[in-house]
């Protein structure tokens, strides 16, 4: 079954944050190029790691953003996926139509909160310490 992990909470929680810092532990863990595409501090496309490949979705608070998972289809999406959305709204209600069981998608809901530091670091490094397990498929501590 692919995954899709969706980094959730409300803007300015650090979820595009996280999401670049997840791409540079792949490419620098994995040696694999960086064939991402930026905008801003956005990123899209896929990463291949060996067989496996991942598609990042930096971006995904907006309708326009999130349809570009779309983008990162080429015979078929890729084995993950790393996205994120809002709370609540239209982006979140596209994840849970198009990425659920029925269509073999694991889907797993990270939850972001805003906080100040030093908390805000605290949580960043919980974040990236659950991508990371569910990437590589290794039980949470």
């Amino acid at each position: 079954m692919k995954k899709i992990i969706i980094l959730k909470g409300m803007s300015n929680t650090g979820k595009t944050t996280n999401i670049n810092k997840i791409i540079e532990w792949i490419i620098e863990t994995y040696n694999c190029p960086n064939t991402l595409e930026y905008t801003g501090d956005n990123a899209l496309g896929v990463l291949k790691v060996g067989n496996l490949t991942i598609g990042i979705n930096g971006a995904g608070d907006n309708p326009d953003e999130i349809h570009k998972l779309e983008l990162l289809k080429n015979e078929e999406y890729p084995d993950i996926i790393l996205c994120c959305c809002r709370t609540k709204g239209y982006t979140r209600k596209y994840i849970l139509k198009h990425f659920n069981r029925e269509k073999g998608w694991l889907r797993v809901f990270i939850n972001l909160e805003r906080y100040a530091e030093p908390q805000r670091a605290e949580q960043d490094q919980r974040i990236q310490e659950d991508v990371k397990g569910w990437i590589l498929g290794l039980p949470k501590k």
